[in-house]
């Protein structure tokens, strides 16, 4: 239960969490809005400046895109699942709501 408490917290869906190298890593689901600092942005930023997998990346009216490549550019409306430690995750939905 707490993962999904954590997730409504940050604004994220949680859809699952794993233990890798005794390190807790959380699978979760965000939809960019239009004030999302994260807009213009190439995927790359996610891993390098966020320390965040991109698992998919799905454009509006889209089909998702399962490891999608680091030179595409994010937009609002757009849906990423990702793979991340929780400190990381909740940097990244700071990001979502203020540009």
């Amino acid at each position: 239960a707490a993962p999904l408490v954590t997730g409504s917290v940050l604004e994220l869906e949680i859809l699952g969490t794993f233990v890798l190298e005794g390190r807790e890593i959380f699978t979760a689901k965000i939809v960019l809005d239009s004030n999302c600092a994260l807009v213009g942005s190439p995927i790359s930023d996610l891993a390098a400046r966020h320390k965040l997998m991109v698992l998919s990346h799905k454009v509006p009216d889209q089909t998702a895109r399962f490891n999608p490549p680091d030179t595409q550019t994010l937009a609002a409306g757009d849906t990423l699942v990702l793979h991340g430690e929780l400190p990381d995750l909740r940097r990244l939905a700071k990001l979502t709501r203020a540009r």
